[in-house]
């Protein structure tokens, strides 16, 4: 079996400089962190790099990413970081194209540490909840101090020494979406403020089990609102937000792009790889499915097929790709996927496991008429999104 694209998400640091109120590793249910290493070993960097070489020759792959993450990356030392990047390299440019992205909070970047991304050729995305009161309310440090304006600051240094528009190396931001702040002035913020233009906006962590249902009317007009200041700023052309990208390419991309995305899908394979080695699926799943991250498989003792071929994880993967029942009629499904243009995460429900709607489902209904209408009014022919969303032959729902 070949697989063109294998992404990983690569603890090499379990432990973190702030204590994020809303933090999905560190504080919520799952508190497996305790049990593994603050800091990868030079050892099982040895191994993870086998590893991927070895799935990267097995899968055929184009692509390998390396997503470096935490608790917080930047915890271990420059001298480690560069030869961990000359290590990977060495072991698995051989068998496929090999792409860094490096996830921090900021706080701890300096001039060097900056240089040495660039030079390494390292995407950065740096951690920031906009407005510094929005921000402050859950992004402290260890002794409860705000850290706003040290973020703000380390992004006004990376915007003057990340420069290199032909290099791979750039920078964005990451934002997790407070329901409660102000979605236009934010998205000005982050704009004009602070200049970025690669923008991740990530939803509240939460599921069927844990909603609170107060939120879901909040996160609707808040989606709402982002839209509306991004595509007033020139239509979002020069201000990248992924998943309103993604909506929209879905929506005007026609039955080819559903069908290449899709494509892209069954040729991609994602997983966790711990501070220990332990292989787990992707990080987002660990407090609806810790069991899939205690499967007692390692980078030193298997393979990703091996691993990909365990019942558990066929199980898993066959259920959160599967569209759900109650989602089976919706004209949105093929751009929405039941929610998984955005992350399937948001339809687990104990009992019944991801085969729910997502519960922002009508937030993303709402999103996608709005779309619509934007379209529209961009001269973009109906003819052209009923491709997408109707079968106009049979006048049904398409299915893809």
């Amino acid at each position: 079996m070949t697989k063109d694209h294998i992404i990983v998400v690569l603890k090499i640091t379990e432990q973190c400089n702030l204590n994020c109120s809303y933090c999905y590793f560190f504080n919520m249910d799952n508190q497996d962190f305790s049990d593994k290493p603050a800091l990868i070993t030079d050892e099982t960097l040895q191994q993870v790099a086998g590893f991927l070489a070895n799935a990267a020759a097995q899968y055929q792959a184009k692509t390998v990413t390396i997503v470096l993450h935490g608790g917080e990356p930047l915890l271990i030392k420059k001298n480690r970081f560069e030869e961990m990047i000359d290590l990977f390299r060495f072991q698995i440019k051989p068998y496929a194209e090999l792409y860094f992205y490096l996830q921090t909070n900021a706080v701890l970047l300096d001039n060097e540490w900056l240089e040495l991304v660039k030079i390494k050729n390292v995407f950065l995305g740096i951690s920031i909840d906009g407005l510094e009161q929005d921000h402050d309310l859950f992004r402290r440090d260890k002794q409860n101090r705000p850290t706003h304006k040290i973020v703000v600051e380390k992004i006004e240094l990376a915007r003057a020494l990340l420069t290199d528009e032909d290099s791979r190396s750039g920078f964005g931001g990451l934002y997790v979406i407070n329901p409660d702040a102000n979605a236009q002035a934010t998205y000005d913020f982050f704009v004009n403020n602070l200049e970025l233009n690669n923008l991740h906006y990530v939803l509240p962590d939460f599921w069927h089990d844990n909603i609170e249902k107060a939120k879901l009317n909040q996160v609707n007009t808040y989606l709402l609102d982002l839209f509306s200041a991004w595509t007033a700023l020139n239509g979002g052309n020069n201000v990248k937000i992924r998943f309103l990208d993604t909506a929209i390419k879905s929506l005007i991309g026609g039955r080819r792009y559903i069908t290449d995305q899709l494509a892209l899908q069954n040729n991609t394979v994602a997983i966790t790889i711990r501070s220990d080695g332990e292989i787990a699926v992707e990080d987002q799943y660990r407090n609806v499915r810790p069991d899939l991250f205690n499967l007692g498989m390692n980078v030193e003792n298997s393979t990703l097929p091996v691993f990909f071929e365990t019942p558990a994880i066929q199980e898993f993967l066959t259920e959160i790709q599967s569209l759900p029942d109650d989602c089976q009629g919706c004209c949105f499904k093929n751009v929405c996927r039941g929610g998984n243009f955005l992350d399937a995460v948001h339809r687990f429900k104990s009992g019944r496991g991801f085969n729910n709607p997502s519960i922002y489902c009508e937030a993303y209904r709402n999103l996608f008429t709005h779309a619509i209408q934007y379209l529209l009014d961009q001269n973009v022919t109906l003819e052209r999104l009923m491709e997408v969303l109707y079968d106009t032959n049979s006048n049904t729902v398409i299915s893809v």
